[in-house]
């Protein structure tokens, strides 16, 4: 009988081998997704310091929009055009009014008055809601994975939250600290001008 290596080694030796060009494509494209979704957080806090949200969401969406349709025609170009039957042109448009509408608005108003941090943290909390809409919809079953996952997820988000107050706090802590510290320290050379204007005032006195 054969005795089979099952080091770490090993099988991360096994697993580069099995790997292909479409298997490093997929992860490229899922990697890229992340980077765009993390950065865009960060431009768009940006842009609203100057920008009112629903006006950045209005001139996101004017730019967006002829972009994709010019990805349409182009990948899709036999269907582009092809109307969407009565039943599902009411299911796009209410997708669109609470994915989008809805959902973009209050996410970016949101960001205006929170930050990136925050914005990036929340919003992919959305998976946890989605699961339990569609149990209590009844389009899915409840299943012990899913109870385990929310629970994970919500234990992970309020850890972070956590840690974000403590870090806020602490910053503000430093802050106080060092607003006493020049203040003791503005004293110290206030006390410090006033006696040596004393003591020159003593010594003119003294030679008169």
């Amino acid at each position: 009988m054969v005795k089979m290596d099952f080091t770490l080694k090993t099988r991360i030796k096994q697993t580069i081998k099995r790997i292909t060009f479409e298997d490093i494509k997929v992860h490229l494209v899922l990697l890229s997704v992340c980077l765009v979704f993390s950065v865009f957080y960060i431009v768009a806090k940006l842009a609203m310091d100057s920008v009112p949200p629903f006006v950045f969401l209005m001139l996101r969406l004017v730019i967006a929009t002829p972009l994709l349709w010019l990805m349409a025609i182009i990948l899709s170009p036999d269907t582009v055009f092809k109307l969407p039957s009565k039943k599902e042109f009411i299911l796009l448009s209410i997708s669109g009014i609470f994915s989008v509408t809805i959902n973009q608005s209050l996410f970016l108003y949101g960001l205006y008055l929170s930050g990136a941090t925050n914005a990036a943290i929340v919003q992919p909390l959305t998976p946890v809601f989605s699961a339990i809409f569609a149990v209590l919809l009844k389009f899915e079953r409840k299943t012990k994975l899913k109870l385990y996952v929310n629970n994970n997820i919500n234990i992970n988000n309020s850890n972070n939250n956590n840690n974000n107050n403590n870090n806020n706090n602490n910053n503000n802590n430093n802050n106080n600290n060092n607003n006493n510290n020049n203040n003791n320290n503005n004293n110290n050379n206030n006390n410090n001008n006033n006696n040596n204007n004393n003591n020159n005032n003593n010594n003119n006195n003294n030679k008169k």
